[in-house]
């Protein structure tokens, strides 16, 4: 992985395991390569006095954090005899306010509103960059001058607000105005002594813009060369899994052929070894051991403690059959591990009320997917690296490290009475590890299509039977589910 400057390699050596290297951030190479356009040329080109003092103004676009919506047209305010204000919007900005800037510019002499122009010709000639969350301040701020931001009083009501983000984590080196006046003021301090701040902006130069010389691209590229030639790089040992699949008599034999169809293709890049298990006089199971390696004689089921004396895995995964998980299921429940040293026991998420309020902490406004493998996806994309601790939720499927599993059923002989896994998750916590709910890895049950978490989501799910021409399925989800209309 290849990251701008040494704070991002900070971030994520804790929670990445490939390896990562700083070599700049790449878009900076439009400022300090061959290419790009100096101050002199810019206004040459713009026609614009070069001893004039040049505001360039560069606001967001989303209502809650954009300058726009206080500044309006008093943008006007800012311009002066010796000054000219520059104006380039977001491409997501309202069409409306992109109308009345450009219109202001056709109006207003000392205006320029910039459409698709240079980018380093407008950074290297403006003298003061007025923005409020938008990105392009951090790279206005590469160049070592002066930034002020706008604080919109509704940042806080942005869904995605949070003040761990870049943009607000750097605030230190920037003048911040919470209302107009005070921005025109912030504006004529940051003109009178542009050294103001020099000192923090360098530290976040030397922090998210490694190099400053225009080959960011060229690292990049020779380190992503190198790694596919395999060049001073020693790989992380991977893991081995003993899945211990939990049988009895009343699982049907196509789902435990579905499972460990499942098993195989959704395991290629890892070394796995599947144990057929039971406790109790199980019903005849058929299995193929080309599907995957099957650690049993045809047809033969094992007592737990004999496959835990067999399994030669450094990591145990108890599983029932019966269950859809995504693929990578094995990384996306290790990876848990990698990122806390005290977790004894990780399970998969298949809880409908904690996935749904996992899915809404993220995207609180949107409706959850009714699709299983729609939602399955959604998780693993907005929750990776989240879990609920030591919850004592239900779960089919379970990962625990192989000297944990075997310790715990070694010392606990009843662990077998009742639920297996449930019996696990006490015990892990009892011994002061933790357990964790994977709220990135969602399984369901084979049979199962739809999530009906309300009645909006069974008329959706009912629409797409009925598209599909399943009327039968259609009618009969309708009815599975009537207590929803109650």
């Amino acid at each position: 992985m290849c990251v701008p400057g040494p704070w991002h390699k900070r971030r994520l050596e804790d929670n990445v395991f490939i390896p990562i290297e700083v070599t700049g951030y790449i878009k900076s190479d439009m400022l300090f390569g061959p290419d790009a356009v100096n101050k002199s040329k810019f206004c040459m080109d713009m026609n614009i006095d070069p001893e004039k003092k040049i505001i360039l103004f560069a606001p967001t676009f989303n209502e809650e954090l954009s300058a726009i919506p206080v500044i309006k047209d008093k943008v006007s305010e800012l311009t002066g005899p010796d000054r000219i204000v520059m104006v380039k919007l977001h491409h997501m900005t309202d069409p409306y306010w992109i109308k009345m800037y450009q219109n202001m510019a056709r109006e207003h002499p000392d205006i320029i509103y910039l459409d698709d122009t240079d980018y380093s010709g407008m950074m290297h000639a403006a003298d003061v960059m007025v923005s409020d969350v938008s990105s392009m301040f951090i790279e206005f701020m590469f160049l070592n001058k002066p930034v002020v931001l706008y604080k919109n009083p509704r940042l806080e009501e942005y869904p995605s607000f949070n003040p761990n983000n870049i943009e607000y984590r750097v605030r230190d080196a920037v003048q911040e105005a919470d209302t107009f006046p005070q921005l025109q003021q912030e504006i004529e301090r940051a003109l009178e002594n542009p050294q103001m701040l020099s000192a923090r902006r360098k530290h976040y130069i030397e922090e998210l813009d490694y190099g400053q010389d225009g080959q960011c691209a060229k690292r990049a590229g020779e380190a992503i060369y190198s790694r596919i030639n395999q060049k001073n790089y020693i790989p992380r040992q991977k893991n081995s899994y003993s899945i211990f699949l939990l049988l009895d008599e009343e699982n049907d034999n196509n789902l435990v052929q579905e499972t460990l169809r499942q098993i195989a293709d959704r395991s290629t890049q890892y070394f796995i070894e599947v144990f057929p298990v039971s406790n109790n006089d199980s019903g005849t199971f058929f299995w193929s051991k080309q599907t995957c390696p099957i650690m049993a004689d045809d047809n033969e089921i094992l007592k737990l403690n004999k496959a835990l004396s067999l399994a030669r895995g450094n990591m145990g995964v108890i599983l029932k059959p019966g269950w859809h998980f995504p693929d990578n299921w094995l990384k996306w429940l290790n990876n848990h591990f990698l990122w806390n040293q005290e977790i004894g026991m990780v399970k998969a998420v298949q809880d409908l009320d904690i996935m749904r309020s996992a899915f809404k902490n993220v995207l609180s406004d949107a409706q959850p997917p009714v699709l299983c493998k729609s939602m399955s996806a959604a998780l693993l994309n907005l929750c990776i690296g989240n879990a609920s601790v030591n919850d004592r939720l239900d779960s089919s499927c379970a990962m625990i490290p192989l000297p944990v599993l075997k310790a715990s059923v070694e010392a606990v002989p009843e662990i077998y009475n009742g639920d297996i896994l449930k019996n696990l998750d006490l015990l892990v916590t009892n011994l002061g590890l933790t357990s964790l709910t994977a709220l990135d890895t969602l399984i369901y049950p084979m049979e199962q299509q739809f999530f009906i978490w309300d009645k909006q989501a069974l008329m959706e799910a009912v629409a797409m039977l009925k598209k599909e021409g399943l009327m039968e399925e259609a009618v009969k989800l309708m009815k599975d589910n009537s207590q929803i209309f109650n």
